[in-house]
């Protein structure tokens, strides 16, 4: 029987959460990071392998809405090579179920995202 307590003692034995928000380098949005033409998984387990390496040990991604729709069979099994990914280095995962968040002031789509907006002319990193 699950009850409040019982709940309490599972947290009480996890250890302190230190985590990210995760899109691959290779990815401009969730829907890139997911779809099976660019799924990047070398990338990916570069990646949180560098996490785990600097102590992070959750992380957090957004799944898309719109991939799932389009590519059921694989996103599911796109989601479960993540998470096998992510267990391999240690790393515990929040799903954020189907958030179509709009990024750049466009809505989400299915298909060939636009490449990476440049910054603008006058940006400076000083």
């Amino acid at each position: 029987m699950r009850t409040p307590e019982a709940a309490n003692e599972w947290h009480a034995r996890l250890p302190w959460l230190c985590g990210f928000n995760y899109l691959p380098c290779t990815a401009v949005n969730s829907t890139e990071m997911w779809s099976a033409s660019t799924f990047d998984a070398p990338t990916i387990s570069q990646e949180l392998g560098w996490a785990q390496e600097i102590g992070f040990n959750v992380c957090r991604v957004f799944l898309q809405e719109w991939v799932f729709q389009h590519e059921g069979e694989h996103f599911l099994e796109t989601f479960e090579r993540f998470l096998e990914i992510a267990d391999a280095h240690g790393l515990r995962v929040m799903p954020i179920l189907f958030d179509d968040c709009a990024f750049a002031g466009k809505s989400p789509y299915y298909g060939t995202q636009d490449g990476p907006t440049p910054p603008p002319s006058n940006f400076s990193m000083s």
